[in-house]
């Protein structure tokens, strides 16, 4: 068996290259490779991290051309949780807002329930204050539309709108 986990950002940046063949046999690697228990989602932080690195050569495009397709494979909702939780914590190591438009925009291809809508407003601290640049916000409004239609309680996604909305105007006036 070969670890791949040093390498597979590498690889998942392949998912957009412009040799067709290059690109069909990565998707059929990610394929093979997410029908072992949680490996996908055991290297997805890893993925995220280099690929949002403005100096790793994607462009916002190809971003989330690739994390549309790897988020795909993430489909228990235990999963969801931990990386909501992953990656806000990850909003506080960022140096531009290249990286805050990537980390949210992954937030906002998750699926959401009552607790990974909770774990998402209990880490508002991570993020609040990366609310004010309109992309950001917009993705985070984009969850809260998805949201509405996925977790019971409406007070929760209400809450969470609210606060949302809340630092997005305050820190668009700092």
């Amino acid at each position: 068996m070969v670890k791949v986990k040093g390498q597979i950002s590498e690889l998942a940046g392949c998912l957009e290259d412009e040799d067709p063949q290059i690109r069909s046999l990565t998707k059929l690697f990610f394929t093979e490779l997410s029908k072992k228990t949680n490996a996908i989602y055991n290297v997805m932080a890893d993925i995220i991290s280099h690929l949002s690195d403005p100096d790793a050569g994607h462009t916002p495009d190809q971003f989330q051309s690739i994390m549309r397709y790897l988020f795909d494979f993430i489909e228990k909702d235990k999963q969801a949780e931990s990386l909501v939780e992953k990656l806000c914590h990850r909003f506080r190591a960022t140096r531009c807002d290249r990286q805050w438009h990537d980390l949210s925009f992954c937030l906002s291809l998750l699926s959401y329930n009552e607790k990974s809508l909770k774990k998402l407003l209990d880490n508002i601290a991570c993020y609040h204050d990366k609310l004010a640049d309109v992309q950001v916000f917009a993705n985070f409004t984009a969850i809260v539309e998805k949201a509405r239609k996925t977790v019971k309680t409406e007070e929760l996604v209400n809450d969470f709108e609210m606060k949302v909305r809340f630092c997005h105007y305050r820190e668009r006036r700092r």
